[in-house]
């Protein structure tokens, strides 16, 4: 053979053998990977075995769990031999090397090893990680409040999550200024009557998912809220009370039992708390404002407010005689003393009526959220309702005293006695007041001026 020949074989040779070794490395890569698989405890998985390209010239298989051995298998006899701990836990497929592992356990996690002839090159490794189940969620919260941070936490009695989802009426929850999260914890910061509604807690792992809905109702009103109802009672509550004492300072107009000087004293009275219940509700109506923003409405009662508070000071002054000079000189008289009369009743109605206007708008706010309003017209009518019965009560036992002295007083007609002779008889109070003028009374009268009576 020359030597140019020679060289020639010699190339042959060397590409035949890297053709072949390259070969055998594509064959080996996939036969040699690693795989990760997840199982839950008390399940059966399929540990997988080999492609039917890699699945070739198969003489003998062998499954391995770290150092315990599962079975042998030999074409020859292709009966799967498994050692007493896998006997009856195992089945094996001899058309792909696959093997199925029933009621898996905790101690079934580790590394498996799958080998064809005994060959490493030829063998495949499966790490199996073992879950236990994930068991239905538990939500629970804190404070519900509004204005107060409230924290929706998810738990699992059973299991490990390796993530958790919040959702809100099926809407994804993510960090931000409103919503935090943090671990198994969604906090709401400064929750409001928007936040409420329904939460969905998700919880995740290898194994399986569960997830659980939660309502949630956000409870009371904003501070400034509860200030405006507190104001708007108050107010409501001091006007009822002003409204009685006009009506029984009324009843005392005409009467003899109350001076002038008394009668002065209880109207100014009445006038500061007619101020006073103005600026309540004027209060009332400010944190309104604040809370909800200007409108029309609260702007246009604000202005009346100042306005009748402005006149009931006017009116209170006016009784100074040096103010009613001053007034009487650019006023007329008639004109002082009807802002005297009507201002503070007018002040009342309004303040009344207003009142109850502004705790109907604080009660439709509050239903606008999840809380049914019925809760908060339970809390706020009694607070309403018993100062004003009490009212109401002392009212009536006043007007019932006041009738007793008055009956007294007008029921007993003056007796009919001459004036010059106290010996002559009186008129009865039985006898009507149209006999008496013509009969008895007549003759005393005749007896005065010396004249006999008239016998026919």
């Amino acid at each position: 053979m020359s030597v140019s020949n020679f060289c020639k074989f010699v190339q042959f040779v060397l590409f035949f053998e890297a053709v072949g070794a390259a070969g055998q490395s594509e064959t080996r890569r996939p036969s040699q990977a690693r795989i990760e698989m997840f199982g839950a405890t008390g399940s059966s998985i399929l540990l997988p075995g080999f492609s039917k390209e890699h699945f070739q010239n198969v003489h003998f298989i062998r499954w391995t769990f770290l150092a315990t051995q599962i079975l042998d298998y030999y074409n020859t006899t292709q009966r799967p031999s498994f050692t007493n701990l896998y006997k009856n836990r195992c089945n094996f497929f001899p058309s792909n090397g696959s093997l199925v592992l029933r009621n898996v356990t905790m101690e079934d996690q580790g590394q498996y090893r799958v080998q064809i002839n005994l060959n490493y090159s030829r063998s495949r490794e499966i790490k199996l990680n073992v879950v236990e189940p994930l068991s239905q969620p538990l939500i629970m919260s804190d404070l519900t409040d509004v204005d107060t941070t409230v924290e929706l936490i998810c738990q699992v009695s059973v299991g490990k999550a390796s993530s958790i989802q919040w959702r809100k009426d099926d809407e994804v929850i993510t960090n931000g200024p409103q919503y935090q999260l943090v671990q198994n914890k969604l906090i709401i910061s400064k929750a409001k009557k928007s936040d409420c509604g329904n939460y969905t807690c998700t919880v995740k792992n290898p194994v399986s998912e569960m997830n659980n809905l939660y309502f949630l109702s956000i409870h009371g009103l904003p501070p400034l809220h509860r200030y405006t109802v507190g104001l708007s009672i108050a107010a409501l509550i001091s006007a009822a009370a002003t409204l009685f004492g006009i009506i029984i300072l009324c009843l005392h107009e005409n009467s003899q039992a109350i001076g002038l000087e008394l009668h002065k004293k209880m109207l100014q009275f009445l006038q500061i708390a007619t101020m006073l219940s103005l600026i309540i509700l004027f209060a009332a109506f400010v944190c309104w404002v604040c809370g909800e923003g200007p409108s029309g409405i609260a702007v246009f009662m604000l202005v009346l407010l100042s306005v009748l508070l402005i006149l009931t000071i006017l009116a209170a002054y006016v009784m100074k005689a040096s103010v009613s000079q001053w007034l009487s000189a650019i006023l007329s008289i008639k004109l002082c003393s009807v802002m005297m009369d009507a201002v503070t009743p007018l002040g009342v109605i309004i303040v009344i009526c207003a009142s109850g206007i502004l705790l109907e708008e604080v009660m439709k706010q509050a239903g606008k959220g999840c809380e049914p309003v019925a809760n908060l017209q339970s809390s706020i009518i009694p607070a309403v309702a018993v100062p004003l019965i009490i009212l109401l009560l002392l009212f009536g036992v006043y007007i019932m005293h006041y009738k007793k002295p008055k009956q007294q007083t007008t029921g007993t007609p003056p007796a009919c006695q001459d004036e010059e002779d106290s010996s002559q008889p009186q008129c009865a109070e039985e006898v009507p007041l149209q006999a008496t003028s013509e009969g008895n009374c007549s003759n005393s009268r005749s007896s005065a001026n010396g004249q006999e009576p008239d016998q026919t």
